[in-house]
Parts: structure tokens; sequence; C-alpha cells
């Protein structure tokens, strides 16, 4: 992949060593992104591959969406054999254009909420921005608030941004649109998002201004109180001279308590490396690159192992993968030990 424009990356869920990427076409790779097969069959020409999903209930089963289309295999993403007309029920998400922005696994009204995260945001950067997307899933209108939580600054005056919702409506915000009079310094940071009245559902996209790159994670919904403890895990790390991996914590919901807990590195063979012990105070946030949590593993290339974070409450996590010059650039869920 060393002289391709990637757009988004996906992870097998049950084969931690089996990775799609997209970008001029559908590559593939089973060990762990060593190297990689590249399959243009089914996808037009000129078009870009800009998301990819790997169905978690049927691994064989690969979606790959293009700025043309939506396109299927049923062979574990090669060749792609049908281009879809029509998306499947609750697997696609699409820009407003009607371009496929986006395939994210389906969200089940079971596990919608009325307090919705995006662990990462950033604002102010003038290669690269954020979109928040929010579905209101209840029939009446509800008033939705939106809150930025930037470092250094107080979480309880943290910059609020409201506006009314139809039921079954939706909402698009440019994350540029919650800082009308502009940002001192680009910033990174989270939003959490309270619906008053109404249950929501909704994505975060990260795209590159070029053009160079567009990746989405669906919102992390908010438990209510009582709260369980968190067991979350990152099924793939990489870290070298030229990719790295980054881990975004937040402590996303106001609570009389700080949270507690570990991040524990393991190698492919179940061995733990090393673990690393944080504590996260109410809208508090940690966003370290793998080498920034473990100094050890400077100068060393990784591409396999695993992390577990554990912690006393539920927290917001997200991952990053990406090149070091930005050229390659996706963002993940963690999936939780519990599912």
């Amino acid at each position: 992949l060393q002289d391709s424009v990637i757009s988004t990356v996906a992870l097998d869920s049950s084969d931690a060593l089996t990775l799609f990427a997209g970008g001029q076409s559908l590559y593939k790779s089973t060990d762990g992104g060593q190297s990689w097969q590249a399959e243009s069959e089914g996808i037009p020409g000129g078009a870009t591959v800009v998301s990819v999903l790997v169905d978690p209930a049927e691994p064989s089963r690969v979606f790959a969406g293009t700025d043309v289309g939506l396109h299927r295999s049923i062979d574990s993403g090669l060749p792609l054999d049908s281009r879809l007309r029509r998306p499947p029920h609750d697997d696609v998400v699409h820009d407003s254009d009607g371009r496929t922005a986006a395939i994210l696994p389906g969200i089940s009204t079971a596990g919608v909420t009325r307090n919705l995260c995006a662990p990462q945001f950033t604002v102010g950067y003038p290669q690269m921005d954020s979109v928040i997307f929010v579905v209101n899933l209840s029939k009446g209108a509800a008033s939705v608030r939106v809150s930025v939580h930037l470092p250094g600054e107080d979480p309880y005056s943290a910059p609020l941004w409201s506006t009314i919702v139809e039921g079954s409506g939706s909402l698009v915000i440019d994350g540029s649109e919650l800082f009308p009079e502009g940002v001192s310094e680009p910033s990174t940071g989270f939003v959490t998002i309270e619906a008053i009245g109404a249950l929501l559902a909704g994505t975060i996209h990260y795209r590159a201004k070029d053009g160079s790159f567009l990746s989405a994670l669906p919102l992390v919904a908010q438990p209510p109180m009582p709260q369980p403890p968190a067991d979350l895990v990152l099924p793939h790390l990489v870290s070298d001279a030229q990719y790295f991996t980054g881990i975004a914590i937040a402590n996303a919901r106001v609570n009389q308590w700080p949270v507690t807990g570990t991040i524990e590195l393991y190698s492919s063979a179940g061995e733990l490396i090393a673990t690393r012990e944080f504590e996260l105070g109410s809208y508090e946030r940690l966003s370290l690159l793998l080498t920034e949590y473990f100094p050890e593993l400077v100068g060393q290339s990784i591409g396999s192992g695993y992390v577990r974070i554990r912690a006393d409450h539920p927290v917001a996590c997200v991952a990053l993968y990406g090149a070091s010059d930005l050229s390659t650039f996706s963002v993940i869920p963690v999936w939780s030990a519990a599912d």
C-alpha cells in the first residue's frame, strides 16, 4: 500500500489478522497488514472505495461503499460480486447527497439512548474536520444539546449548542458550526450529545479537507445510572516508523466519583506485556499514541497483539490508526468484551 491513497480501514472481528483497506481498489490482508491483495473487479473505473464493513455476524460478507454506489461480496471481500441498488436494512449510512459516506453495523433500537458521546473530535485544523450525524428515533420532536469538551477548559462551561430535531428527523452538524467565532488554536477533545424526551443514534465522520481520507464511527451510547464496569478490547495494533495506533478514553458522564482503570497490552499469544493505570474525573479525557501509553515500545515494530481496557465505570473509547504523514487515517470503535 506504500504508493496507494487509502480512504478507510476495516477489521474482521473474527480474525485479528484479516484487514481491509479502501482506496482506488479494495485491498485485503490476511497477515496483519504485512502484505495486501488488491481487487478492483466489480468497482466502476475511477470510483474510490470510501468505506468498508465486515459483517460481524457473517465475516464472509463484506460491503464496500464507493462514491458511485454500494457493492457486496459474499466471499470474504474478493471479488466484489454485486452492486446493490438498495442498501440492506440497518447496514449503511449515506451522505445527504446520496453518496455512500460510511458503512456501519446496524444500530439496534434496543441500544439507542438519550446520551451519546464522540470520544474524538477535532476543530480548527487546516487539513481535517469532524462532522456529526444524529437521528431522532422517537416520534415526537426533541431538544438536542451538544457540548464540546476541549483540554484546559472548565468542563461545566463547555460551549453548548442546541436545536430542535423533529420526530424521526435527523441533524447534521459541521464541527465548525459549534464555534461560530472560530478557535484560537487547533484542538482535539470530545463531544457529548443529550436529548430531552427522545432516543438518539448517530455517527461522527472524520474527513480530510482535500478528500484524501474519510472515516466514520458510531457515536458511543452512554448507559443510564447505575453504570456497570467497562471491559473493552482493541483487537489489532500497529506501531512502527510509518504507522501509529492511538487510543482516546473519555469519562463523558457527570459522576460523583472519578473513573479508575487499567490499559493492558497483550501479545498475539495472549501474554501480558505491559500495563498502565489511569484515572479520569468527570468530563476528562486521555488521548495518546500507543508509544506514549507505553514508552518502552518506542523504536519497536509492532504489527500484532491487542489492548484491553478495564475501568470501574463505563468510558467512551475509540482507536485511531494512521500513517505518520496522515496519508492514511481511520477511526474504529473498541469492542466490548461483554458482548
